[in-house]
């Protein structure tokens, strides 16, 4: 997904496979060098995003995000460019402090979203900011390529095979002709180039910070007392916080403890609480554990990650009020679980997006992290597909009597024989060529005469058969 200038310079380049990019890289490697390869994380390069989002707001009230995928940031400065002595030196400013936090950023301001976005990506450069004087606009956008258009790829393709590669030969070609043969997709993004069209942006809010603190007139070694503070100012956090309908994901506590370091620890939450009782019962588990060095001066509890509070109205004769009480215990039990053994001891079973199915789950914490840890498109689950229990792959071949039609009639399994009644199959599971030896498998949902129901599957390399699970 992307490489260092080191590299970039030795032959590296983006989606090339890695054995070819390794190859390159090492070959002039230097005695004192070191290659350092990272699996590429969206999700975490998504809340990276979103939390520079949040600091952007010190340039504009309106911040937004690209859409999922797209590394772009979005900043409304209309208005505001005055108080920076002018757009230009504002865009400037705003380049200076990405440089000084380390980013390398490609920055162009325009009078459209749309325009800034294609200017940013085509035509400036790090450390060189793009500013569009009013006016100048579309002088500066028939330039560009049509691929800062966001085309599908059928219109995109379209294009290309006619040798249109410019805004500037799209700008001159009929309207209506473009749009009865591309879509009126192609004239809309053209005129949210020039800035002709009103777009709306989706703005990131600033994460409000929820803390309360007490800063002792004289340090305080009793641990009694550092607990009665704490559990006091957890009560005052819970309170406010329910009254914005939020909810706690995750606790952090701050014990100031000059002139050591002070101590810190966060308590992750399964679902956002506003129980002031809950949390001083999962915050005194850590403070039991706390090894302080010196007296505290200051104490600070604070809710660094928040999530809206489920509310719901009570029925008379209803079971929901029995779900949801199930709900909060089954809540206050992982958190109990998740404060005594670690964040990563505690585990759950998520699906995965694989078609064998000892793969297609994964164990991730139970309690998550960041506000974007529950994104991503839902995988569809079929219970009455799939069986409750599933036993290991290729564990033990089976002996099996096929009839007629190819389909099984009975298997051997742990020196009994099970009469087939009703077979249902195959269907036809394979893995990716890409992932070295590939498994190419016929699954049958099987019925026994004795009302038993199993998943058996013959693997099509070398015809052997296998129980893979059983149905509930």
């Amino acid at each position: 997904m992307a490489c260092s200038d080191v590299l970039a310079e030795r032959g590296v380049r983006c989606e090339m496979p890695l054995a070819e990019a390794r190859a390159l890289a090492t070959r002039g490697q230097k005695s004192r060098e070191t290659i350092l390869i990272r699996e590429h994380d969206p999700l975490a390069d998504r809340q990276a995003l979103e939390r520079l989002a949040e600091w952007c707001h010190q340039f504009s009230p309106t911040v937004a995000l690209a859409d999922e995928g797209a590394d772009a940031i979005w900043l409304d400065v209309t208005g505001v460019g005055h108080l920076a002595g002018g757009e230009q030196k504002l865009v400037a400013d705003v380049a200076q402090q990405f440089a000084a936090q380390g980013w390398r950023v490609q920055l162009a301001a325009s009078d459209s979203f749309a325009a800034a976005y294609a200017l940013a990506r085509f035509r400036a450069t790090v450390g060189q900011p793009l500013w569009a004087p009013p006016g100048e606009l579309r002088a500066l956008a028939l330039d560009l390529p049509v691929a800062s258009l966001q085309l599908s790829d059928a219109a995109a393709q379209t294009l290309d095979r006619l040798g249109i590669r410019e805004v500037r030969q799209l700008d001159r070609l009929p309207r209506a002709g473009v749009s009865a043969r591309l879509g009126p997709e192609t004239m809309r993004e053209l005129d949210r180039l020039f800035g002709q069209r009103a777009e709306a942006l989706n703005g990131v809010r600033p994460t409000e910070h929820w803390e309360s603190s007490l800063e002792f007139e004289i340090a305080v070694a009793d641990d009694a007392v550092i607990v009665e503070v704490v559990a006091r100012l957890c009560r005052e956090l819970a309170q406010r916080i329910e009254g914005a309908q939020l909810g706690a994901l995750c606790l952090t506590v701050s014990l100031e403890t000059p002139p050591e370091p002070p101590w810190r620890d966060a308590v992750r939450l399964f679902r956002p609480s506003a129980e002031a009782r809950h949390w001083i019962e999962l915050v005194t588990l850590r403070l039991e554990q706390a090894r302080l060095r010196a007296p505290v001066t200051k104490v600070i509890v604070a809710a660094s990650e928040t999530g809206r509070l489920e509310l719901r109205q009570q029925e008379l004769f209803s079971s929901s009020a029995s779900s949801a009480e199930a709900k909060r215990e089954l809540a206050t039990l992982v958190n109990r679980l998740v404060g005594r053994l670690g964040h990563r001891q505690v585990v759950r079973a998520a699906l995965a997006p694989d078609p064998l199915p000892e793969n297609s789950y994964r164990t991730t914490p139970a309690v998550r992290e960041g506000r974007s840890a529950a994104r991503g498109a839902a995988i569809p689950w079929r219970p009455l597909e799939r069986p409750l229990e599933l036993l290991p792959a290729s564990r033990q071949s089976l002996r099996v009597t096929i009839n007629d039609a190819g389909s099984p009639s009975a298997f051997h399994w742990r020196g009994e024989e099970y009469r087939i009644a009703e077979s249902q199959g195959p269907e036809r599971i394979e893995s990716g060529w890409w992932r070295g030896t590939q498994r190419r498998r016929d699954y049958y949902r099987v019925e026994t005469d004795r009302g038993h129901r199993a998943w058996l599957y013959r693997r099509r390399d070398d015809g052997r058969w296998f129980l893979h699970g059983w149905f509930a």
